[in-house]
């Protein structure tokens, strides 16, 4: 069962995986304790979903971002599943990649 919970909840959970999904450059500017940095984006893609976003609006910013991340998605995955090959519990701080990638996650 996926649950959606608050940042502030994340510790009601001790010793569940914290998934950050943010790019390298976010994740060392600031991250949970304890979280695992898998980014959807490296920096130079975080970049150009940016500068889409600010130019051409936040659909042509998130369509971008969907070109680039659907071709990787499998593998992402794939990387979750040997790092937690047991499905229990994972939190994962992004809406967006709970929605694309959990429900690939949930049925290995």
């Amino acid at each position: 069962m996926v649950q959606t919970i608050g940042a502030f909840n994340i510790y009601d959970y001790p010793g569940t995986p914290i998934i950050d999904v943010r790019s390298p450059a976010e994740f060392l500017n600031g991250h949970i304790p304890g979280a695992v940095n898998i980014p959807i984006f490296d920096d130079g893609e975080r970049a150009l979903v940016g500068t889409r976003y600010n130019q051409a609006g936040k659909d042509a910013g998130f369509l971008l971002g969907l070109e680039i991340a659907g071709p990787k998605l499998a593998g992402y995955v794939k990387r979750l599943n040997s790092l937690f090959p047991v499905h229990s519990q994972l939190i994962l701080c992004s809406q967006s990649a709970h929605t694309l990638l959990l429900e690939g996650w949930f049925t290995q």
